[in-house]
């Protein structure tokens, strides 16, 4: 199914213009709508689940940090609110007190209700193991599944 279709299943609207924006892991645009509004979509041509764990993360990290709406979601394509951020000279300093805020929430355990990723590699939070050890926490699912992957793809030996 093309953008366009998707475009439409979710927003049951038309795309009057799409134009490209570099992300470099996903196809990216800012795309008008038949309604005037602008969005921005990522789509991806081979489907899976991380464009719907990436809308999951921004709905949760917008209970604290202002993130784009999340508009529509599937396997190929991630539809968010277009924000214009190239007239906001403080952005910058905003955003990270506000993750600095975001860090200040505490939980019982360690980790995050879903596996994600950061950028390409995924990223294992022990979901559903109630870790509430810190130290095992970061060794298993950050340190040593990062030394795992460096050793699998020859980047260090034994």
């Amino acid at each position: 199914m093309s953008i366009e279709a998707h475009i439409e299943q979710h927003l049951g609207l038309s795309i009057i213009n799409k134009q490209s924006v570099s992300t470099g892991l996903f196809s990216a645009y800012q795309v008008t709508l038949s309604d005037g509004n602008t969005v921005f979509v990522k789509y991806q041509s081979n489907p899976n689940q991380q464009l719907i764990n990436e809308g999951r993360e921004l709905a949760l990290l917008g209970k604290t940090i202002h993130t784009p709406a999340v508009l529509g979601s599937c396997k190929h394509c991630l539809i968010l609110e277009w924000i214009d951020i190239t007239h906001n000279s403080n952005m910058q300093s905003k955003m990270g007190l506000a993750l600095a805020e975001l860090h200040q929430n505490t939980s019982d355990y360690f980790g995050f209700g879903f596996d994600n990723k950061i950028g390409k590699t995924p990223q294992l939070n022990g979901v559903d193991q109630n870790i509430d050890n810190w130290a095992y926490f970061y060794w298993q699912y950050r340190l040593l599944y990062q030394i795992t992957l460096a050793y699998r793809n020859t980047l260090i030996g034994q």
